[in-house]
């Protein structure tokens, strides 16, 4: 009885110890899983601070396919994936997400998808553009944790690359932080100037130049924020109008206080989207979109374009006179089978410039 009791108790402790190896085995094979991070980048950047990880920020545009092959590839390549898993968090931030439209400001670029690696401090420390093989990634995040300079090929349209490119990015986007918060002391705000003034020497834009005149806004000096106002509302090239229209409105009213929003040329669309359906490949099937001017100045029409070359373009030359309509049409020229999602871009003296609509279908 003795011995049987015995028998009983090894039997349930190899039982244990199996139960406790399977359990161990099957732990050990578990996926890891990427953590992503939800809410503003700035939102992203404190979470990433109070857990010491660092960030990977993935830039994406709305119908970007190479935007979901590169998700994919983070999620799919252990390797790739277990250093995600153990040091980062991983964001998805969209085009004109509320709130975090200054990544795009900063780095004068909307390239999708873009990868952009910051450490646990917020500070930028590699980027790459396209899609990108794991190996790719991963080789960009051991440059940055090695204080390499950035993979080249960056789609920017600032003239500048490498360690230079890092270093500018970091100064301006340090500072559109900054003024981000309204807490902000007279000694922030002049060391926001002077890390300004540094980029400036780097490269003059739009951006640092509109930043400027917010900072000496901040800090009461009129005449110098009227100055770099001023000198920011010289770049009318049509990317800066689009990525900094909003912005452009504000540095109005600072250089003329008499500016009145409702006294300019406002454009309204009919629609916003226009779904061909399905389109046979080699037609040329057209859509007309309406653009009522429902402000108080003449309405002109500038620049008509698309993000790809598959569109052509017609529309109103004269000005649309307020309370009139004139007429936007677009042909798609069907020359690849498959579905397809293409954005319009409408520049014009409106107010609310550039307008956008967008166009989708399958070609047969």
């Amino acid at each position: 009885m003795y011995n049987l009791t015995i028998r009983k108790t090894l039997m349930v402790k190899k039982a244990i110890l199996l139960i406790g190896f399977v359990a161990l085995f099957f732990s050990s094979c578990t996926d890891q899983k990427i953590i992503y991070a939800h809410g503003t980048l700035d939102s992203v950047f404190k979470k990433a601070k109070e857990e010491n990880k660092w960030l990977l920020v993935i830039f994406e545009n709305e119908g970007c396919q190479a935007c979901e092959n590169l998700v994919s590839e983070l999620e799919n390549k252990s390797e790739l994936k277990d250093k995600l898993s153990d040091d980062f968090l991983v964001y998805e931030n969209k085009l004109n997400a509320i709130g975090n439209e200054y990544l795009s400001r900063a780095l004068y670029s909307i390239a999708s998808p873009a990868i952009y690696i910051f450490n646990a401090d917020g500070v930028l420390i590699n980027m790459l553009v396209g899609f990108k093989t794991s190996k790719e990634i991963q080789r960009a995040i051991e440059e940055g944790q090695n204080l390499k300079p950035v993979s080249g090929g960056f789609a920017s349209r600032l003239n500048l690359d490498g360690r230079d490119l890092i270093d500018f990015g970091n100064l301006v986007l340090r500072s559109a932080r900054t003024l981000e918060k309204k807490s902000s002391d007279e000694a922030q705000l002049r060391q926001t100037a002077a890390d300004l003034k540094r980029s400036l020497n780097m490269q003059t834009y739009f951006f640092n130049n509109y930043l400027l005149a917010k900072v000496y806004q901040r800090l009461g000096d009129t005449e110098k924020a009227k100055q770099f106002a001023a000198e920011a509302m010289t770049f009318t090239d049509s990317f800066s109008i689009f990525l900094y229209q909003p912005l452009r409105n504000e540095l109005r009213f600072l250089l003329d206080s008499r500016f009145e929003k409702e006294d300019e040329a406002f454009a309204v669309l009919d629609k916003n989207n226009y779904d061909f359906a399905v389109q046979k490949i080699g037609s040329r099937p057209e859509a007309t979109f309406k653009v009522k001017n429902s402000g108080k100045k003449p309405l002109i029409v500038e620049k008509v374009f698309g993000n790809c070359d598959c569109m052509d373009f017609e529309w109103t030359k004269t000005p649309i006179m307020p309370g009139e309509t004139g007429a936007i049409k677009v042909v798609y020229r069907a020359d690849h089978q498959g579905g397809f999602s293409k954005t319009v871009y409408i520049f014009s003296n409106a107010l609310n410039t550039p307008s956008v609509f967008s166009i989708k279908g399958v070609i047969d």
